[in-house]
């Protein structure tokens, strides 16, 4: 289901309501369309209720296919203050979407921090695996490709493969993907380990017929054709490095233009803080590494930071710094 409306207030919803930053994808005469979980739609029938005559089958988008049930919201006033909610008009429906329509937007919708890393089944460079279970109880890092041959990439891959058991000794495993046939990987290895010094010691995906790259949103819905056919700068949207945690739900993204290399360097350190913040109660501040203090989460309270940490250094109520837990 989606929830369309005026973009403000479906953001002050979002917020508001489900807690999480606005997912939103812009609909027809500049209304926005956002997705509806099960939580969000019972707070939208808490704040706003909902009538019960639904109206015709129609298009939403025509361009996208399709078809829509609306339920019309009747107008509410909601409008956030420094003092909590306060209400104003507005105009929306409930519109539960067909299952063709649902899947097409899902696509176009960005991944973000939270999200459930889609799974896949796909040939690599070490065999076909299903993703999910590719991860098993490991965090993963998967990187992406716009083609093979490409000078930035061909030092990234190398990079990797020399630092690889950094990767080991904190369970994580890693994958690429290049949107080439996998058939080319091959010589591409080669010349990076003529390069470089190391080939790719980790698995490669081709992502020839372009359905990972879409799903994590990399690449539009309406690609498609022979691969060989598009160049480097037609998939230039394919840089992305995604961490994964064990529980499948994405914990970092990066995206890099293709005349950056990525700071793979900078990956370990966000998996350092990620999987310490993972095990206690802490966040890492700014260049943060292995043995630095660390600060008390907001969401614990001082009773609760005395009993786990004893004592602390207060340079503002809001800033607690403890040394790093141990592992």
């Amino acid at each position: 289901m989606v929830l369309r409306l005026d973009g403000r207030v479906l953001s002050d919803l979002l917020l508001e309501l489900d807690g999480t930053d606005p997912r939103t994808l812009p609909g027809p005469g500049g209304q926005i369309v956002a997705p509806m979980t099960p939580d969000l739609i019972d707070a939208v029938i808490r704040w706003a209720g909902l009538l019960d005559t639904p109206q015709d089958i129609r298009p939403l988008a025509p361009s996208r296919g399709g078809t829509f049930r609306e339920r019309p919201v009747r107008r509410v006033l909601c409008d956030r203050t420094s003092s909590g909610f306060r209400r104003r008009s507005f105009q929306a429906n409930l519109i539960e979407a067909s299952p063709d329509t649902s899947q097409r937007m899902e696509t176009l919708m960005s991944l973000t921090i939270g999200s459930t890393a889609p799974d896949f089944v796909a040939a690599t460079t070490e065999g076909p695996i299903s993703f999910h279970e590719w991860i098993g109880d490991s965090w993963a890092v998967l990187f992406s490709h716009p083609k093979n041959f490409t000078p930035i990439c061909t030092t990234e891959l190398g990079y990797l493969a020399r630092i690889k058991s950094e990767f080991d000794r904190r369970n994580v495993k890693i994958i690429g993907l290049s949107v080439d046939p996998i058939e080319a990987h091959a010589a591409w290895a080669k010349d990076i380990e003529e390069t470089q010094g190391t080939a790719p010691n980790y698995p490669l995906i081709g992502d020839a017929d372009f359905a990972i790259s879409k799903a994590y949103g990399m690449l539009g819905a309406d690609v498609s054709g022979d691969p060989s056919d598009r160049t480097a700068a037609d998939n230039q949207t394919v840089r992305n490095v995604f961490v994964v945690g064990p529980d499948k739900k994405i914990k970092l993204v990066l995206v890099y233009p293709m005349t950056t290399g990525r700071n793979f360097d900078e990956v370990l350190r966000v998996i350092d803080s990620l999987q310490l913040t993972a095990k206690h109660k802490v966040a890492t501040p700014v260049n943060w590494k292995q043995g630095d203090d660390v600060v008390i989460a907001g969401s614990v309270s001082n009773d609760q930071a005395k009993e786990i940490f004893g004592s602390w250094d207060e340079p503002k109520p809001y800033i607690r710094i403890v040394p790093q837990p141990s592992a």
